[in-house]
């Protein structure tokens, strides 16, 4: 009787242990989830907001294909370009 009780407590003693290891695997693997989660969703909201500029530089580079007023303008504004017979006078505020 005393060596049956002795084997169940083991049983018993070595099946908390088990639960136990196995519950302590379960929450590591469940924090790293929960962290790969959450980098994923941070990369698909930069994702995200990288299409949108490149929607904008796309829109923006076919305008300076078909706009010839604009690219005349950048021209004059950014590099200081002049028409033949025209004065360019750059102020410094």
């Amino acid at each position: 009787m005393n060596s049956r009780r002795l084997l169940a407590g083991l049983y018993v003693l070595l099946f908390l242990a088990l639960s136990l290891g196995a519950g302590t695997l379960y929450l590591k693997l469940r924090q790293g989830y929960d962290r790969q989660r959450r980098a994923q969703e941070a990369l698909r909201k930069d994702v995200a907001e990288l299409r949108g500029k490149v929607a904008a530089q796309e829109k923006y580079l076919e305008r300076l294909r078909t706009d010839p007023v604009l690219v005349d303008r950048l021209l004059r504004e950014r590099l200081k370009y002049s028409r033949p017979n025209e004065w360019v006078f750059d102020f410094v505020e």
